[in-house]
C-alpha cells in the first residue's frame, strides 16, 4: 500500500506501475537466462577440453606401448638367435620379455577404457615406471649376451691353457728350459680367471634386475659395460700369450717331446687365435 502511494505521488498511474513492474521482471528473467547460458557454455567448453586432453593422453600412450612392443618383438628374436646364450639365461630372458609384453597389453586395455584424465595419466605413466623397456630390459639383455659370449671364449682358452701346461711339463721333463713359457702361461691363466670372474659377476647380478631396482637406483647398470670391455681385453691378452707360448714350444724342437708339443699345440693355436678374434667381435 505504501509502495503504491509512493509511485502515485510521482504521478504514476496504476497502469504505469503495472507496466514498470512487468518490464522489471522481464529484465531479471533475461539476466538470469544470460547467466545460465554463460555457465552452461563455460561448463561445456571445460568438458570439451578435458575430453581432448583425455584422447591425447590415450593416443600418445598407445603410441608408446606400440613402440615398446615392436622393440620387445625384435629383442625376442635376438634372444632366440643368440648362439652363445646359455639355455637357462635364454629361458629367463624370453620369459621376462613375454611378461613385459603381456603387462603392456594389459595397460593398453585399461588405458583405452579410461574416461578421466587422471585415469589415463596414471596408466600412461606406468608404461615407463613399471616396465622400463629402454632403461633396463634392452641393455640388460645385451649385457647378458656379451657375458655369455665371453664365457664361451673363456672355456675355450681354459681348455687350451690345460693342453699348453701339459706340453710345457713334457718339455721340462725332456730337459728344456721352460721358465719363460711357464711365466707366460701363468699370466695367461690369470687373464682368463680375471675375465671369468667379471662375466660370471655380470651374469649373476644383472639377470635378476627388475624395473623396481632401476627405479630405486638409476645407476644400477653403471660400469657393467666397462667391466665387460675389461674382460674382453683380458681375453685378448690371454689369446696373445697362447700364441707366444705355442711359438716358444715349437722353437724347442730339439727333442721329440718339444717337436710333439709344437705340433699338438699348433692345433691349439687356431683355437686361441679364434677365441681372441671372437672376443673382439662379440664385445
Amino acid at each position: 500500500m505504501k509502495t503504491r502511494t509512493l509511485f502515485t505521488r510521482f504521478g504514476l498511474s496504476s497502469a504505469a506501475l503495472a507496466l514498470l513492474t512487468s518490464m522489471t521482471l522481464m529484465g531479471v528473467a533475461s539476466a538470469q537466462s544470460s547467466t545460465t547460458n554463460t555457465t552452461s557454455t563455460s561448463g561445456s567448453g571445460s568438458s570439451a577440453k578435458q575430453q581432448a586432453t583425455l584422447a591425447n593422453i590415450i593416443s600418445k600412450g598407445n603410441s608408446e606401448i606400440n613402440r615398446r612392443e615392436t622393440s620387445l618383438t625384435d629383442l625376442n628374436t635376438r634372444i632366440t638367435g643368440a648362439k652363445n646364450l646359455n639355455s637357462s639365461d635364454q629361458s629367463y630372458l624370453l620369459n621376462e620379455v613375454q611378461t613385459e609384453e603381456s603387462g603392456l597389453n594389459n595397460v593398453k586395455t585399461v588405458l583405452d577404457a579410461c574416461t578421466t584424465v587422471t585415469c589415463a595419466g596414471t596408466n600412461a605413466q606406468s608404461i615407463i615406471t613399471e616396465y622400463r623397456v629402454y632403461a633396463l630390459v634392452l641393455p640388460k639383455v645385451q649385457l647378458i649376451r656379451m657375458a655369455d659370449d665371453q664365457q664361451v671364449i673363456e672355456t675355450a682358452l681354459t681348455t687350451l691353457s690345460t693342453k699348453l701346461q701339459s706340453r710345457i711339463t713334457n718339455a721340462q721333463t725332456a730337459g728344456d728350459n721352460v721358465a719363460t713359457l711357464q711365466t707366460d702361461l701363468n699370466s695367461m691363466t690369470a687373464d682368463i680367471n680375471a675375465a671369468t670372474a667379471i662375466s660370471k659377476n655380470i651374469e649373476s647380478t644383472v639377470l635378476p634386475l627388475q624395473p623396481s631396482d632401476y627405479d630405486a637406483n638409476h645407476d644400477v647398470l653403471a660400469g657393467d659395460l666397462t667391466q665387460l670391455q675389461t674382460a674382453k681385453t683380458d681375453l685378448q691378452n690371454a689369446a696373445a700369450l697362447a700364441k707366444t707360448i705355442i711359438a716358444g714350444l715349437k722353437s724347442l724342437g730339439s727333442s721329440s717331446g718339444g717337436t710333439s708339443s709344437g705340433g699338438s699345440s699348433g692345433s691349439g693355436s687356431g683355437s686361441g687365435s679364434g677365441s681372441g678374434t671372437s672376443s673382439g667381435n662379440q664385445g
